[in-house]
C-alpha cells in the first residue's frame, strides 16, 4: 500500500495526547508510517514546549516549529512538502481520537477503493463532545451540535463534493500535489470549498466513511462570530469561484431573483444589533445566526 504520512498542523494547542494517540496506534498496527507536526509560530510558549517534548520521545515523529504564521491553505501544503509517505492523512490539531482502528478504518476504506480501480480521496468525518462547554461558548456549541446531525457518512455521500472537510481526510500524494490548496485563501474558510470543487472537476472520486474524530476546538462565541465574518468576506472577495458552492451565496442571489433583497438588507440593518447580543448569549437563536450571515454577506456587496 506504500507509507503513510499524518500530517497535523498546530497553533496555541495541546496537541500530546493526539500525537500519542496516532503514533501509538499506527506502531500497533504495522504501519510503515510518519508522524509531521509542524507548529504553526504559536504564541503560548508553554504549549510549545510541552508539544515538543512530547513528540521528541515519538520514534517516527517530525516536529517543526516555525517563526512566521502561514495561512490554513499555505500551511497544509507545507505540510504535504515535508511528509515522504505515498499517502498523506490530513488531522487538525484540536482533534480527539475515539476508535482504535481510526487509522485501519481509513486505510482499509482507501485500498477497497484503489482496488476497484477508483483511487478516491477518503473523507472520515467529525463529531462533538456533548459536555455542555464553559459560559461564553454557546453558539459554536448548540451551531456544532445541530450540524453533527447531518454528519453521517450516508448524509454526506448524497452530496459528496459539497460536504468535504479537511478536519480530517486522506489522499494520494500525487493526487494532492496535482491540486493542492489554493493559497488565495488568506482568510478563515473555504479553502476545503475550493479544493472539493477541484477534485469534482478533476473527477476524483470522494469516499464518505463513519470514523470521526472528536472536534474538541470549541472557542468563545465572539471569536466564532468574527471567525463566521472572515469566511464570509473572504466568500465574496473570491466572487464566482465560491458563489456556487456557498449556501449564503446561493440564497442571496435568490433573493435577489424574487426582488426583495432590499428588505432583507433593511431589517437585518435594523436588527442585527439585538440578533447579535442573542448570538453572543447563553441562549443563541441558530435561526437567527443563518440570518445574520446572510445579511452580513449581503451587506458587504451594498458598500
Amino acid at each position: 500500500m506504500g507509507k503513510l504520512s499524518i500530517l497535523i498542523p498546530v497553533f496555541n494547542w495541546d496537541c500530546r495526547q493526539l500525537l500519542t494517540d496516532l503514533h501509538t496506534q499506527a506502531v500497533e498496527e504495522g504501519l510503515d508510517f510518519q508522524l509531521v507536526a509542524i507548529d504553526d509560530a504559536s504564541t503560548k510558549t508553554q504549549l510549545k514546549r510541552q508539544n515538543a517534548a512530547v513528540a521528541s520521545g515519538l520514534e517516527f515523529c517530525k516536529y517543526l516549529e516555525l517563526t512566521t504564521n502561514l495561512d490554513r491553505a499555505s500551511m497544509r501544503n507545507f505540510l504535504a512538502k515535508q511528509a515522504d509517505g505515498d499517502i498523506l492523512l490530513f488531522i487538525d490539531c484540536d482533534a480527539g481520537v475515539i476508535s482504535n482502528r481510526f487509522l485501519a478504518n481509513y486505510l482499509a476504506a482507501y485500498e477497497e477503493a484503489r482496488q476497484s480501480g477508483n483511487e478516491s480521496v477518503v473523507v472520515g468525518g467529525l463529531t462533538h463532545s456533548y459536555l455542555r462547554p464553559k459560559e461564553g461558548m454557546e453558539l459554536r456549541y448548540y451551531y456544532e451540535i445541530e450540524a453533527d446531525k447531518k454528519r453521517s457518512a450516508q448524509f454526506r455521500s448524497i452530496d459528496p463534493y459539497a460536504e468535504f472537510t479537511a478536519f480530517s481526510f486522506l489522499i494520494s500524494r500525487n493526487q494532492f500535489y496535482n491540486i493542492c490548496f489554493d493559497e488565495k485563501i488568506t482568510e478563515y474558510g473555504y479553502e476545503d470549498v475550493l479544493f472539493g470543487a477541484e477534485l469534482q472537476n478533476r473527477g476524483i472520486g470522494i469516499v464518505h466513511i463513519d470514523n470521526p474524530l472528536v472536534h474538541m476546538g470549541i472557542e468563545s462565541s465572539k471569536d466564532y462570530l468574527k471567525k463566521v465574518e472572515s469566511s464570509l468576506r473572504q466568500a465574496y472577495m473570491l466572487g464566482n469561484i465560491v458563489r456556487k458552492h456557498s449556501k449564503v451565496a446561493i440564497y442571496c442571489q435568490k433573493i435577489s431573483e424574487w426582488h426583495i433583497r432590499w428588505a432583507v438588507l433593511l431589517f437585518w440593518r435594523i436588527s442585527k444589533g439585538v440578533i447579535k447580543r442573542n448570538l453572543l448569549g447563553r441562549k443563541p437563536n441558530l435561526n437567527w445566526f443563518s440570518f445574520y450571515k446572510l445579511g452580513y454577506f449581503m451587506s458587504l456587496s451594498s458598500k
